[in-house]
């Protein structure tokens, strides 16, 4: 056991790094918890998924341009997207919970996971329901250092979203509660936006 006052100098010594620490394994050893110091110790050994989900840590914390760069070429880089089999919906709460410098390289990567998207055939209705059930959070990860609240809607929006930028010829995207309206989608379109449009408005019943 590593007296307090000596882990400080034990991270910039590289031990946890060295050791393999996860952030959360080094959160919980660190006194006074993850500062940008302790982020950058930790970010190289990060798995995608981790990454995504602490954006907005990194932002509260102030990490280094340098290290912000390194982590933005992870989760925009094609071969860690596709072997991290990430499902667009997976990005709307890093997206939302995060800094603007962050969302290019968001959309990039929901671009990217497009290839775990069917391709469907034919002329297909895809129907989000926005009503105001669909405001209820999918899980109850709240304390977390990395929660992201994401909801029914969130979920669905992006599905719909990822479905109909996928197959812009082939896909009817509409969204509904009481009435409904049509989205239109683009080849090209950015998923995160168009997830957002869909989720702008609603709450009412599923008339």
């Amino acid at each position: 056991t590593m007296p307090e006052g000596e882990r400080r100098q034990a991270l910039r010594d590289g031990l946890p790094a060295k050791a393999g620490w996860s952030w959360e394994r080094l959160a919980g050893w660190l006194p006074g918890g993850m500062d940008a110091e302790a982020w950058e110790a930790a970010i190289p050994n990060m798995g995608y998924m981790a990454l995504i989900r602490n954006l907005r840590n990194f932002d509260g914390a102030g990490i280094s341009k340098q290290a912000a760069n390194a982590v933005l070429a992870k989760i925009s880089d094609p071969a860690e997207v596709a072997s991290s089999r990430q499902l667009p919906f997976r990005f709307l709460s890093a997206y939302r919970h995060s800094s603007v410098k962050w969302h290019g390289a968001l959309e990039e990567a929901v671009r990217l996971s497009l290839v775990n998207v069917p391709e469907l055939a034919g002329s297909t209705l895809v129907m989000v329901d926005i009503s105001g059930s669909m405001k209820t959070a999918m899980s109850n990860a709240r304390g977390r250092a990395d929660a992201q609240t994401l909801s029914r809607e969130d979920a669905a929006s992006v599905f719909g979203a990822a479905l109909a930028v996928k197959n812009p010829k082939g896909v009817d995207l509409y969204a509904y509660d009481t009435r409904s309206h049509r989205i239109p989608v683009k080849a090209g379109a950015d998923v995160l936006v168009k997830a957002r449009e869909i989720t702008t408005s609603g709450g009412g019943g599923t008339d």
